[in-house]
């Protein structure tokens, strides 16, 4: 078995000066790193630098330092760059060179150098996803009994670089790893390839940049694979150049893009991941900071409007374990809006005021609680003859007073009035709920992502609002945030509970659009983002 093992690697040839023994070179599969087996929850490799400033701000440092760091570790890096290829013909630096020029620049001590670099190896730690499918298929190369080697043009050394690949898989504990700063090598002009030559013979290799991982792979006469991971999305990309030192955005679009890369679902998915879930996220967490900062214990999401902000809403306050109550509240401008003797000609004023381009006896008279015939007996369309009619104001009220009754006692079921709560909505003028305040004789807080009247109509119906703009256009992403019921039409009463009557169960539409799968989507990247802003 041995000298079988022997002629595996070696061929003898029997010539006149004797044997000449020639080495047969282990084949290997080799694999770029960074965006092909792992991916970082930030739009561009710098984005590492901001997560690191934004730590920066609670420590005792140079305050322009501090303040700057993004910019001064980018410019550190390619100074010390240029600096060690001209002083030692290596063509890539270490991390450590790179803090030893900020460290002689700004005269930090041993220990605040250490401290800032672990800060940034912690982050590119924690910041390291998956690429799920080029890592399945290392897994697989090597169950197959192929050998497979990682390679990368990059400051952090292969110690650092197992500690990020091993926190994502223990797989990778023993793989070898070249690096340039290692090494002093580099892909993109091939040394690199031609060190690890020397020893091995690489029939493959895969990576996601077309020049140092497909051209300079092919020069050195190795097959390459080009490996395209996800790109950004135009707005994306607009995002950034608007906001590049913004930490949210720099989190939010990597992890979008994490998830489109990993999921290979349908465009719904992406859709969810990609634009709905980023926009509604941000209402969702500033709804929780500010009612935790009111101290209010339980947030009632309305309906419908209310369902896709409450599923956000639940993840985070799970995430960040926020002792928030939340609860999904049925109500509408049809079930709740109840005519009443102290509310009368509010209420009818109201009713005109409202869906102008809808407006037609029928639906007067269905938000009145009254026949079409009684509307025209007594003015029809005419709001001053209504408002001037006691007699039809009375039969309103009257009509309207079962209504009344099922809704109190809806809310008297729904809501614990011993703690401080508040209400979750959309979109709207905000009368709804100064009906309800003034209908239950309570302060109460609604929040809006945007209001479009006054916030200061009664001094029991707090308003609050994300965005402050009459001119936001906020009507579609009233779609992004409904579930699949129709509007509450009324309440009723069941074995002593209190129960709304929907307009429909189900919109078979949205099912057969996708709903599900949108729903699945907001959820993935609530999770992910909840745990790291």
């Amino acid at each position: 078995s041995f000298s079988i093992s022997i002629f595996k690697k070696c061929c003898s040839l029997n010539q006149n000066s004797g044997a000449i023994f020639v080495f047969m070179k282990e084949k290997v599969y080799s694999f770029d790193i960074f965006d092909t087996l792992i991916m970082r929850k930030t739009i561009e490799p710098c984005g590492i630098f901001l997560f690191v400033q934004e730590k920066l701000q609670n420590i005792d440092m140079p305050e322009f330092l501090k303040n700057n760091f993004t910019l001064i570790r980018r410019e550190a890096e390619y100074y010390t760059q240029k600096n060690t290829l001209e002083l030692t013909g290596r063509f890539d630096c270490k991390l450590d060179d790179i803090y030893k020029t900020i460290q002689k620049n700004y005269l930090l001590s041993d220990e605040l150098t250490e401290k800032i670099k672990h800060l940034e190896i912690q982050e590119e730690i924690d910041s390291a996803f998956p690429v799920i499918q080029n890592i399945k298929r290392v897994k697989s190369l090597s169950a197959g009994g192929k050998k497979v080697i990682l390679i990368s043009d990059m400051y952090l050394n292969s110690d650092i670089i197992r500690k990020i690949l091993v926190n994502i898989d223990k797989f990778f504990e023993n793989i070898e790893i070249y690096v340039s700063s290692d090494t002093g090598k580099r892909k993109s002009n091939g040394s690199l390839y031609r060190l690890i030559q020397e020893k091995y013979d690489i029939i493959e290799h895969t990576g996601d940049n077309r020049f140092s991982d497909i051209i300079q792979a092919e020069w050195n006469k190795i097959k390459s694979i080009n490996f395209k991971p996800e790109k950004l999305m135009p707005y994306e990309k607009k995002l950034l150049e608007k906001n590049k030192d913004s930490v949210f955005i720099q989190k939010s679009a990597g992890i979008s893009r994490i998830l489109r890369q990993n999921n290979g679902r349908e465009k719904i998915f992406n859709f969810a991941v990609s634009f709905a879930a980023p926009v509604i996220y941000s209402y969702a967490d500033w709804i929780l900071k500010e009612a935790l900062r009111r101290d209010i214990k339980t947030l009632y999401f309305i309906s419908r409007d209310g369902y896709v902000p409450k599923i956000i809403s639940d993840i985070i306050i799970k995430n960040r374990q926020y002792g928030i109550k939340t609860r999904y509240f049925y109500s509408s401008r049809r079930a709740s809006r109840i005519a009443d003797e102290k509310n009368i000609d509010i209420f009818i004023n109201q009713i005109f005021s409202e869906l102008k381009n809808f407006q037609t006896n029928e639906f007067i008279a269905q938000r009145l609680g009254i026949s079409e015939d009684e509307l025209k007996n007594a003015g029809g369309m005419n709001k001053e003859k209504l408002l001037s009619n006691n007699e039809f104001k009375n039969l309103v009220i009257e009509r309207n007073k079962k209504k009344r009754e099922l809704f109190l006692k809806y809310i008297n079921q729904e809501i614990n009035f011993n703690e401080k709560f508040g209400f979750v909505d959309l979109n709207g003028l905000g009368r709804t709920q100064d009906n309800l305040a003034q209908l239950i004789n309570k302060e109460i807080t609604s929040f809006y992502f945007n209001l479009q009247t006054d916030m200061h109509f009664s001094e029991n119906s707090i308003k609050s609002a994300y965005i402050n703009s009459i001119n936001l256009n906020s009507l579609i992403l009233e779609l992004l945030c409904r579930t699949l019921d129709g509007q509450t039409l009324e309440y009723k009463e069941e074995n002593g509970l209190i129960k709304p009557v929907l307009e429909y169960e189900k919109n078979m539409l949205m099912e057969k659009w996708g709903f599900d799968e949108y729903i699945e989507g907001i959820k993935a990247y609530t999770e992910m983002i909840s745990r790291e802003t």
